[in-house]
């Protein structure tokens, strides 16, 4: 389809009439929208004022987004201190605490030993001198037995 058949031409003097019609649809919303490019540009103007305070507000809160992070990192790291410093001491009293254990087992055993140490000491004091006691009473009853049977 080219300019020079028909075809053409009558589809180029549509869009020339549509061009046309447009044409005179803007010059009628000028009379009717005058006022429109002002209020346009009073619209842009507050936009973009209301753009700067956001950028403002924006650069504020990542200052103070920037401000807490260090801060909470600041924390962690302190935390993470306190929590090894905690974990230390809780060895430290578990040591001490395996340590009394020990010493109390220790303590448990000598303590038994002696316990047994002074029951044999017993045994041993008693059974000698009962030993003695019997060797004597034989001893007496053959004297007694060989000074008056004998006779």
């Amino acid at each position: 389809m080219t300019p020079d058949t028909s075809e053409g031409r009558e589809r180029i003097a549509r869009l020339e009439g549509q061009v046309d019609d447009v044409e005179r649809q803007v010059q009628r919303n000028e009379r009717t929208f005058g006022p429109l490019p002002l209020a346009v540009e009073r619209l842009q103007w507050t936009i973009d004022a209301i753009n700067t305070r956001l950028d403002k507000r924006d650069r504020e809160d990542d200052a103070r987004f920037e401000k807490l992070t260090r801060s909470f990192e600041n924390q962690i790291a302190a935390c993470s201190s306190a929590v090894a410093e905690a974990n230390s001491g809780l060895r430290e009293l578990a040591e001490a605490e395996h340590e009394r254990r020990k010493r109390e087992q220790e303590y448990e055993r000598q303590l038994t030993q002696e316990q047994e140490s002074a029951t044999q000491r017993f045994v041993a004091r008693y059974g000698m001198t009962a030993v003695l006691g019997a060797a004597l009473i034989g001893a007496i009853t053959s004297i007694l037995v060989a000074f008056l049977g004998g006779s």
